[in-house]
């Protein structure tokens, strides 16, 4: 992942079982997700998560075919490899509204209704200017 100031990198896991555990324990607002892992793949780690409080996803994948199925599950944004930096401050924009200071907590971009990795990489964005950390 290319390097961002308010970004800091939690964790990263080659597996959904064990990205899911880690999402659920860690709480990251941010989750970059693969397509292909396995048991569980990245849409089913998405539909996995706590519907009330979410990270925003990000799908980063060689798979332009999954885009849809990955905003069903209220992706943010669908990254295809390979990406360039451009493209991922791009995303970035995207994702830092719904953290910056003052957003409600459940900033998702669409109803809890609708919720049923590269690896799983879960981040935090640190209070800057910009964004802030959970309290």
């Amino acid at each position: 992942m290319p390097a961002e100031g308010d970004l800091e990198v939690v964790g990263e896991y080659g597996d959904g079982n064990s990205a899911l555990e880690a999402v659920r324990s860690l709480r990251p607002q941010l989750l970059f997700l693969d397509i292909q892992m396995d048991p569980l793949n990245g849409i089913d780690v998405a539909r996995a998560l706590d519907p009330i409080e979410p990270p925003s996803l990000v799908f980063v994948t060689a798979y332009d075919h999954y885009a849809l199925e990955a905003f069903e599950v209220c992706a943010v944004d669908y990254l295809l490899k390979p990406f360039d930096q451009e493209r991922f401050r791009k995303t970035l924009s995207r994702v830092r509204p719904r953290h910056a200071h003052g957003a409600p907590p459940t900033a998702a971009p669409c109803s809890p209704v609708c919720w049923r990795s590269w690896s799983a990489i879960p981040a935090r964005i640190r209070k800057t200017g910009r964004a802030c950390s959970p309290s």
